[in-house]
């Protein structure tokens, strides 16, 4: 492995450490209490103090019968801790890589105008990314989530392909369908501490897809399409800072 890529996977096992750190020290009651703390300070100056005290009152109630609730802690305590099979699931990655890029080629066969230089990944709420592919750039190494501007006018393709994160995201998935089921998911989700969940899972999906594009051969991945080296890979969140995944040199 390359330096760079060696670099790279140093910064996305970081990721993942940090958050499995922070992530082990939460609780369901935690959750609550930030969305409480939340109520209170942003509606600390505000003129509707009645419908405010209602609001956290509302909260007090949902946090003290969810605490009750064994499969709500249940799965909240599965979402907390990614136990996967690591091996198969970046096999099962590089084949849906391969598979994308073999409809890659097939819809840009004798059409590409631009060299490919830079590489998407990305996601939306469900749990799969789409390829997307632009042209020719100073792409940077990044040591954290960051916007940069790329040669988007380059557009080589977009929206193709499916790499499938299912298997990595289930526990949080499963988890956010109970949540809503009970009615508790519309009080926590938009609190900090939430999203570091959902984070933690993002990350994790990161570290496995370096992991597959370092088990492929990438000259034979990208054979067809008229690529420029060094090739950047980047994943994220439709519209989110990108996260550099990898780097064919």
């Amino acid at each position: 492995m390359s330096k760079v890529n060696e670099k790279i996977k140093d910064i996305l096992n970081n990721y993942v450490s940090e958050y499995s750190s922070t992530i082990a020290q939460l609780s369901l009651e935690s959750l609550f209490e930030a969305s409480i703390h939340f109520l209170k300070s942003a509606y600390n100056m505000d003129y509707h103090s009645i419908t405010k005290n209602e609001d956290v009152e509302k909260v007090i109630i949902l946090k003290n019968e969810t605490l009750k609730n064994k499969k709500a802690i249940e799965l909240f305590t599965k979402a907390k801790n990614i136990s996967i099979n690591e091996d198969e699931i970046i096999e099962a990655l590089v084949n849906d890589l391969k598979e994308s890029y073999r409809e890659v080629k097939s819809q840009i066969k004798d059409k590409q105008q631009y060299k490919n230089q830079i590489i998407f990944l990305e996601h939306d709420y469900e749990p799969y990314s789409l390829l997307c592919g632009y042209g020719e750039g100073d792409y940077p190494i990044l040591n954290k989530p960051t916007y940069f501007d790329y040669n988007y006018q380059e557009e080589i393709y977009a929206g193709i392909g499916s790499i499938n994160y299912n298997e990595i995201w289930k526990n949080a998935i499963v988890l956010n369908e109970y949540l809503e089921e009970i009615g508790v998911l519309d009080t926590i989700e938009f609190t900090e501490l939430y999203y570091q969940i959902k984070d933690m899972h993002v990350y994790k999906t990161y570290q496995l897809l370096h992991e597959a594009f370092s088990r492929i051969d990438l000259e034979s991945l990208f054979e067809g399409i008229d690529i420029k080296t060094p090739l950047s890979i980047y994943a994220n969140e439709h519209d989110c800072e990108p996260v550099i995944i990898y780097r064919y040199e």
